[in-house]
This record gives C-alpha cells, structure tokens and sequence, in this order.
C-alpha cells in the first residue's frame, strides 16, 4: 500500500440506517424460497447477483476511520460492511492485510488523535467482514498484471495473488499501483449498495407472489377480507413498505394468479366486492413496485459493472 491514505467524509459510503430497501433481508428471503420450493434452482429465477472482490488495506483503514472518528450514530455502517452481510459481496483478504492494518494503526491514531486501543478495537470487529486467505495457499501465477506490479510494489503482490486464488473479480482499492485490469475504485461499493438495496425490493415481492401463488381458491378470498382491514393502514406507510405488504397478495408477476384472485373475488357478497374495488389499486402498486425495483437495481448493476474490470 503505496499510496497515502485519504481520510474520508461521515457520508462517504455510509450505508443509511433505515433504507427503505431491507438488503439484510435478501440472504433469508431467498433460503425461504429454496426450502419453500425444495431446490436451489429456484433461486435462479431470482437473479441475484454475488460478487467476490479482494480488498485491499486502504480500503480497510478507511472504514476504521469512519467507525471511530467520523461516525454520528452508533448503528452506522459502510457500504461494504453492508453488501457482506447481505452476501452480495464476499469480501476477501490476504492474511498480510492484518500486519499492513496492525503497522498503519498508531500513526492514524496519532493523526486523528484517538486511543490507539479506540482502533485495535474495531479492526478487531472489523475482521469478520473479510474472508482472510492463508499466505500458504496463494498461488504465484505470472501475467502482465503480476509483472506491472511487481515492479511498481511488491508489497502488494499478496492482493494480486489472493485474486488469483479465489477467482475475484477484482482488487477494491484506491492504490492506483494495482494495474487498471484488476483494480475497482471504492466508488463501485455504492452502485452494488444501489444494487442490493433495489434487488432486496424486489425479489421480496417475488417470493411473497410465489408463496400466494401456491394457494387454493378457497384461500383467496379469507385473504381479500384480511385485506380489507389492512388497507386503511397499508396506506399510511411509505410506497416500498406498501408495496411489499400488498405482495402478500398476489403474484407480481403472474397474470395467471391476478385471474384466480379476480374469478374469487366474482363469488364474494357485495360488500366485499367493493373491499375489492379499494384493494385493485393496492395490488396495482404492488406490481408497480415490483417493475420500479427491478429497474432501478439493473441501473445500479450496470453503473457498478462500469466501474469493474471486464469479467473473464
């Protein structure tokens, strides 16, 4: 790690604390949908993207920074700290990051004048974020990526080579020592925070559709009545959240399912025929939401894939 490290802004990569897209919720929404649907298969139909990225020190020591200097509120993260723990990216590691991070960690300290003990802590915490590579399983394998950096930092070799090892897309780093053709900037973390956040959206309305796809007719209309009650509050809460309730109650995508619900609906008494004149809006949104999710995290994949060498 050649370069100087750069201190960070509080809002740098800081993931919100109450997005309105759950993406902590998309590693258990999807083990749903393999045990509901007895295979992992399923989870194909989903999309879900994971990517594996070597982080490099830099990208560490900034985020300690950020925990113990600039945060505001306790429960504050970054963004990589949140892609990880919704496993949209596993973040790898040479175990030489932790003498690089140990050697950097006084002089910080020094810096920014905290406890150097205040530091230790949290790397400490910060450790299980990464997947650390034993130095005795990296493989040496020589390109002209290997040689590029050979001759700029050599220091930097246990990255390239714990790349190699593990199949990563990239190097995360602001080092601009690392050649072009591995290297993917901080930056990218936010468009794959987009990403998941979006992704998280959309495949719960996914599942929630596939589970009520599965239901006889005879369910459906307990359920129009339920959603009877629900709607005078369903519509107090924000579009997302909305959204994902109404989910509860049709397929978003299933023309075939928004016709059972229909045809049940033709045998209610009256009074909920006209439950079902409020719920259709609902409903609408529900698939609205659906669209509008997907959309927005295909935009957010395709400005991250900007941002990431090309893949082999």
């Amino acid at each position: 790690m050649s370069k100087p490290l750069h201190d960070t802004k509080p809002e740098d990569f800081e993931a919100q604390e109450e997005p309105l897209a759950l993406s902590d919720e998309l590693p258990q929404l999807l083990d749903l949908a393999s045990r509901l649907f007895g295979s992992q298969e399923i989870l194909a139909a989903f999309g879900v993207v994971k990517v594996k990225l070597v982080v490099d020190a830099n990208v560490v020591l900034s985020d300690l920074i950020f925990h113990v200097v600039h945060k505001r509120k306790p429960t504050a993260r970054r963004a990589l700290e949140e892609l990880v723990a919704c496993e949209v990216v596993e973040a790898i590691a040479p175990e030489f990051i932790e003498c690089e991070v140990e050697k950097h960690l006084p002089r910080i300290a020094a810096k920014h004048g905290r406890p150097l003990a205040a530091f230790q802590a949290e790397w400490t915490r910060y450790r299980s974020v990464l997947t650390l590579v034993a130095a005795n399983t990296l493989p040496v394998v020589v390109s002209e990526e290997w040689e590029a950096l050979s001759a700029r930092d050599p220091k930097d070799l246990p990255y390239l080579m714990a790349k190699d090892s593990e199949g990563a897309r990239a190097v995360l780093t602001g080092d601009e020592d690392f050649p072009a053709s591995v290297r993917a900037p901080g930056e990218v973390l936010i468009d794959l925070q987009g990403y998941a956040r979006s992704k998280a959206v959309a495949v719960k309305i996914q599942v929630s559709g596939f589970i009520f796809a599965g239901l006889s007719t005879a369910c459906v209309v307990p359920l129009v009545k339920a959603a009877a009650r629900l709607i005078g509050t369903a519509a107090k809460m924000p579009a997302v959240q909305f959204a994902a309730l109404a989910a509860l109650l049709i397929a978003a995508v299933s023309p075939e399912v928004r016709g059972k619900i229909s045809a049940a609906a033709d045998h209610l008494i009256a009074e909920t025929k006209d439950v079902w004149a409020v719920l259709s809006p609902a409903l609408g949104a529900a698939v609205d939401g659906y669209m509008a999710a997907e959309l927005s995290a295909r935009e957010a994949l395709i400005r991250a894939e900007g941002g990431l060498p090309v893949a082999d």
